[in-house]
């Protein structure tokens, strides 16, 4: 258990690594998949609306990975002024 500070940066820099990182896992997924990635694990009926399996899932839902919690930007900016003390950014 470590009792001292916490590296201020280090949940900014963690956000963006992760969320780019499952972003890309995603990406592969569906790429190594080719033309099969388009379809449902299950034939689509009326009664019985699109599913996706999970690795459509991960691709879909991982790109909410670089917004929820603070979009990359405003993840670079607390680095920026919180870590690296880079003068604050002129917002217009």
């Amino acid at each position: 258990h470590h009792s001292g500070p916490q590296d201020p940066g280090a949940p900014s820099v963690a956000k963006l690594l992760w969320g780019g990182w499952h972003q890309r896992l995603g990406e592969l997924a569906v790429q190594v998949r080719g033309a099969a990635a388009a379809l449902g694990p299950a034939r689509w009926t009326a009664g019985r609306p699109y599913e996706l399996d999970a690795f459509q899932r991960l691709f879909l839902f991982s790109r909410a990975d670089t917004i929820y919690g603070g979009s990359d930007e405003i993840q670079r900016t607390i680095i920026a002024e919180r870590v690296l003390h880079l003068p604050k950014e002129s917002r217009r």
